[in-house]
């Protein structure tokens, strides 16, 4: 579980920029505070279930913590995970999410 001070608590986010894979959705955007913050969220068009949201954003929320150290600060990240997500384990969404935050140098050992 991320530390409160972690959570994007607002939605919204200044000029973001997009990322389409084929397991999640990623806005990302600068912010003011130099520290960088993750929100997670899981639609009822995705499915209707509850478990099945809570077991999305699960999976997609372990790629990202332990990624976690190794993402730049000052940026603030909205994640929509997809349900092709239940059907691969959370190692394959993080090979994805390295590559990913990578390519877009987001990651502390890629130069700007």
């Amino acid at each position: 579980m991320l530390k409160k001070k972690f959570r994007l608590a607002d939605f919204s986010l200044e000029r973001p920029s997009q990322i389409s894979t084929e397991f999640f959705n990623l806005k990302f955007s600068r912010n003011e505070i130099n520290s960088k913050r993750l929100a997670f969220v899981v639609s009822k068009k995705v499915d209707k279930r509850a478990t099945v949201r809570n077991e999305l954003k699960r999976k997609t929320r372990a790629a990202f913590e332990n990624l976690f150290d190794q993402i730049k600060e000052g940026h603030d990240f909205l994640v929509y995970p997809k349900i092709e997500v239940n059907n691969v384990t959370s190692k394959e969404v993080e090979i994805t999410l390295k590559s990913t935050l990578s390519k877009n140098k987001l990651l502390k050992n890629e130069k700007n």
